[in-house]
């Protein structure tokens, strides 16, 4: 998702990112996402899936929370580096977008077109539309006129991105950039305290409820991961005490992952928190900075958003038409994979990257 260019020079390449260890563990989010798709998440329409209905498979959404963290480490990142709120901002804009309306037609096309797809219904010209500008269907959906979804599922988790940027932009207008994390620790800890009330207690009151239902649109129950990564900027780069606000969201993220397997929802939960502090905390192992793992990490919100809506069609496709055993399936899903990755690095590299520059130049000159 989150792939700001961390570099200290513009353009200077990937052996001159100043946080390797951020992507090996974008690469590790993306991966899990993708095992997480191509195993259990379509068992219904694709054989081989009910062979992975087991925690260690069904837990690979964890990844996204393992994107959130990510990206709170990056926000923080770049609060510094940015001059203001709108300078802020369109870092944001410029890294999202473009790279959004260059895929999303292609991911309409695949699901639309490709014979059994079971996301065919997903490709309107509303729901194309609607998507590329990441308004959730639901307020689009305010007006009767015309029905919306998102185009590709995954949409959902960049929705919850572009409100924790908005946030961020807004406190950064009247607070430094430090001040914006502390206040985002606020703002975490209350809306946490009140969403674990509600859980726990079920509590009937007409106020509180739309309170709850308002959080829980704007995605406020994710914010306990984004604010751990802040911290752990915090504590790595500048250098702050913030160990146990760290441990004390690390909790937080932890009981508020809920699912109906709460314990294998904790244990995972807590595997991806302990995961991101290892790698964040401690020397980094030269093997993890490999070129190509960290071609994947920097090309991982490109293979976010093609990764489904392309590779889950093609896959349906070529086991119905040429009726693939359930080994043969699976050794077809590795090599959809496998080109979907390669795909996606070259789309990042050749494509994305320059328009995102051109893009910026653009509202730059235009605001």
């Amino acid at each position: 998702m989150d792939n700001t260019n961390l570099t200290i020079k513009q353009g200077t390449g990937i052996k001159n990112r100043e946080f390797p260890e951020i992507d090996f563990l974008r690469f590790i989010a993306i991966l899990l996402v993708v095992i997480f798709h191509f195993t259990v998440r379509w068992d219904a329409v694709i054989d081989y899936g009910k062979y992975f209905i087991n925690p260690f498979w069904d837990y690979g959404w964890i990844g996204v929370q393992l994107f959130f963290i990510i990206s709170g480490f990056v926000v923080t990142y770049t609060l510094s580096k940015s001059k203001n709120a709108k300078d802020f901002i369109l870092k944001r804009i410029t890294r999202i977008y473009p790279a959004l309306w260059i895929i999303l037609p292609i991911v309409y096309l695949f699901q639309l077109l490709t014979p059994y797809s079971n996301l065919k219904d997903r490709s309107t010209i509303s729901n194309l539309l609607g998507s590329m500008t990441l308004i959730p269907p639901t307020i689009l959906n305010l007006s009767d006129l015309i029905s919306f979804d998102w185009l590709t599922l995954v949409l959902w988790s960049l929705k919850v991105e572009m409100i924790f940027y908005i946030v961020c932009a807004i406190l950064y207008n009247y607070l430094s950039h430090q001040k914006v994390v502390s206040f985002i620790s606020y703002i975490c800890g209350a809306s946490s305290l009140l969403l674990i009330l509600d859980y726990e207690l079920q509590l009937d009151n007409v106020y509180f409820n739309s309170i709850v239902k308002l959080m829980l649109a704007l995605g406020f129950n994710y914010l306990p991961w984004f604010t751990i990564g802040m911290l752990c900027y915090k504590q790595k780069i500048l250098l702050s005490n913030e160990l146990f606000k760290i441990i004390f969201f690390s909790g937080l993220a932890i009981i508020t992952t809920r699912s109906d397997r709460l314990i294998y929802s904790a244990v995972s939960a807590s595997i991806v928190i302990l995961l991101f502090l290892i790698t964040i905390f401690i020397k980094f192992p030269k093997i993890f900075k490999n070129q190509f793992i960290q071609k994947l990490g920097v090309s991982s919100y490109e293979m976010y958003l093609i990764h489904q809506g392309v590779g889950i069609p093609i896959l349906i496709f070529i086991i119905n038409k040429f009726d693939l055993t359930i080994n043969e399936s699976i050794f077809l899903m590795v090599i959809i994979v496998s080109t979907l990755f390669i795909l996606s690095v070259i789309l990042c590299e050749f494509v994305t990257s320059k328009i995102n520059i051109k893009f910026r130049q653009l509202l730059i000159k235009t605001t």
